[in-house]
C-alpha cells in the first residue's frame, strides 16, 4: 500500500510541470525595473500645491542591473507624486527603481518603493526554523507541503485558468491534489492521514456546492474588486470571474480544512488508544465534544482572518460615508467578503461531524488492545 501510495503521489508531481505547459501570451511591459542603491540624500523638502505640501527628496543612487548598471543618477524622490515621511529613501539602503520614457524619450529613473525581498526572505527563514525545531518531522514535512502547494497554485491552477479553462473546476481539481500531496507529506502515510484525507475530500465536494448555491443565490459576479475588473482587459475578457470567485472560495477554505480534519481524526484515535472499549457512538459524541470547541475557535478565527485582510476597506467606508450604510453593506465588494466567511464557515462545521463519523467507524471497530 505504502509503495502504491508514494507511486500515486509521484506521478502527480512529476505530471504538474506538464499541466502548466499550457502557454498564456505575455502581458506587454512597458517600464523596467531595476535594483539601485541609495548612495546619498541630498535634499529633502517640500512645495505647496493645490492639495497643500507635497514632501520630496533628492538621492543619488547607483544603479544595480540592467543597461544603467553601475552608473549615478540623482533622482527627485516624490513632489509629483505623495511620499510620506516612512517613505522617505536612507542612504546605503536598496530601493526598486523604474527605469521608463516620457514623451520626448528622455530616459529617467524613478524610485519606486524599497527593496524587501531579502528582509521578507530572512522572516521565512525564521518561520521555518521554528516550525521546524518544535513541529520536528511533522514541521519539516509541513514545510515541504506549504512549497508543494505554493508550486501547484503558481506553476498549475493559475497557468491553467489564464490558458482559458474553467477556473472553477482548475481550482477544485488543483485543492483536490493540493490535499493530497500536502497531507500526506505532512502527516506520513497512516491510517489516520487516509481518514483526514478522505474527510478533506468529501467536505470539499460539499464546500463547492455549498459555494455556487451562496454566489448564485447572493447574485454576485465576480467583478468587485479592482483586480477582477484589470484582469478582463485584453486577452483575458471573457475570464470568468464568477468562477473565479468559486475557485478563490475553495482554494481558500482548503487550508482550514485540513487543520479541521487531521486534528478530529487525531483526537478520536487518541481518545480510543485511551479506552479502547469505547463504542462508534461513545467516540463519536466524544469527538464531537472536541469538535464543537473547534468550530467556535475556527469559525471565529476565519471571520476575523477575513476582516484583517479588508480592515482598510472598513477604515474607508467609516471615515468617508458617502452613502447610507444599506447601501455600502449591500455593495458586491462587502458581499464577496461576507460570503467568503460564511462558506468557509460552513466547510469547518460540515468538516467536524464527517470526519468525526468516519474516525468513529474505523477506531470504534478496532479491538482493544491487549494488556
Amino acid at each position: 500500500m505504502r509503495s502504491r501510495t508514494i507511486a500515486l503521489l509521484s506521478i502527480i508531481v512529476w505530471s504538474l510541470p506538464i499541466i502548466a505547459a499550457a502557454e498564456t501570451e505575455a502581458p506587454v511591459i512597458y517600464n523596467t525595473y531595476v535594483r539601485g542603491e541609495v548612495i546619498e540624500v541630498l535634499r529633502t523638502g517640500s512645495d505647496e500645491t493645490e492639495n497643500g505640501a507635497s514632501t520630496y527628496q533628492d538621492v543619488r543612487v547607483r544603479v544595480l542591473g540592467g543597461l544603467d548598471a553601475g552608473e549615478i543618477f540623482d533622482i527627485r524622490h516624490g513632489g509629483d507624486y505623495l511620499v510620506r515621511e516612512g517613505e522617505f529613501a536612507v542612504a546605503g539602503e536598496t530601493v526598486v527603481l523604474i527605469r521608463s520614457e516620457d514623451d520626448e524619450s528622455l530616459e529617467r529613473y524613478y524610485i519606486a518603493e524599497r527593496y524587501r525581498l531579502p528582509r521578507v526572505g530572512a522572516l521565512f527563514g525564521l518561520f521555518f526554523l521554528l516550525v521546524a525545531v518544535v513541529g520536528r518531522r511533522q514541521g519539516i514535512g509541513a514545510i515541504v507541503g506549504l512549497g508543494i502547494s505554493i508550486a501547484v497554485i503558481a506553476f498549475a491552477i493559475v497557468p491553467l485558468i489564464l490558458h482559458g479553462y474553467s477556473p472553477l473546476w482548475v481550482c477544485v481539481l488543483g485543492a483536490a491534489v493540493i490535499a493530497v500531496i500536502s497531507i500526506f507529506v505532512a502527516h506520513g502515510h497512516t491510517q489516520r492521514t487516509w481518514l483526514a484525507l478522505t474527510s478533506t475530500l468529501l467536505t470539499l465536494l460539499g464546500t463547492v456546492a455549498v459555494a455556487g448555491l451562496a454566489v448564485l443565490f447572493a447574485k454576485l459576479s465576480g467583478a468587485a474588486s479592482e483586480e477582477a475588473y484589470y484582469i478582463q482587459v485584453g486577452q483575458f475578457e471573457n475570464l470568468d470571474l464568477r468562477g473565479l470567485l468559486f475557485g478563490a472560495i475553495i482554494i481558500g477554505t482548503l487550508g482550514v480544512l485540513d487543520d479541521v480534519t487531521t486534528s478530529q481524526v487525531a483526537a478520536i484515535e487518541e481518545i480510543h488508544k485511551a479506552n479502547g472499549s469505547l463504542s462508534v457512538t461513545e467516540l463519536y459524541h466524544r469527538g464531537m465534544s472536541v469538535g464543537r470547541e473547534h468550530i467556535a475557535a475556527l469559525v471565529n478565527t476565519l471571520a476575523l482572518a477575513y476582516a484583517g485582510a479588508s480592515f482598510p476597506l472598513f477604515l474607508l467606508v467609516a471615515a468617508f460615508p458617502t452613502q447610507p450604510l444599506w447601501v455600502t453593506l449591500n455593495s458586491q465588494i462587502i458581499i464577496e467578503e461576507v460570503i467568503r466567511t460564511l462558506v468557509g464557515s460552513s466547510a469547518l462545521v460540515l468538516a467536524v461531524p464527517l470526519s468525526s463519523l468516519l474516525a468513529a467507524i474505523v477506531f470504534g471497530r478496532e479491538k482493544p488492545a491487549a494488556v
